[in-house]
């Protein structure tokens, strides 16, 4: 029996799948994508379809292994491949958690 061979005899089994990928995600200090119910689901399906290039947004969203909030002006919605550009993010609509109306305040402005 050659090496690769008996090496693949003592691998662990993995009875539990994407149990390991979960614990290193943790260890990694990444979170875990959430998945949205179906209320929340619609609500931000209704609110996509409210915004137009120009609306002042507040949105966090899943990216790379956790949320961010994201402030600012909308300057592009693509329905076809689902994304929209917020100040030259590109945010995903399935990554969207929450989305709001935003007003600036004090100096805070977009530019």
């Amino acid at each position: 029996m050659d090496r690769a061979e008996r090496a693949r005899i003592f691998m662990p089994f993995a009875s539990l799948k994407g149990y390991y990928d979960l614990i290193l995600a943790q260890e990694q200090g990444r979170e875990v994508k959430r998945e949205l119910g179906d209320e929340a689901a619609e609500m931000s399906s209704i609110k996509l379809n409210k915004l137009h290039k120009g609306s002042s947004v507040r949105i966090k969203y899943y990216e790379t292994g956790s949320y961010l909030i994201h402030k600012g002006l909308v300057s592009r919605i693509d329905y076809s491949y689902k994304y929209l550009i917020v100040n030259e993010a590109k945010i995903w609509f399935d990554d969207i958690e929450e989305i709001e109306d935003y007003v600036p305040e004090g100096r805070e402005t977009w530019l």
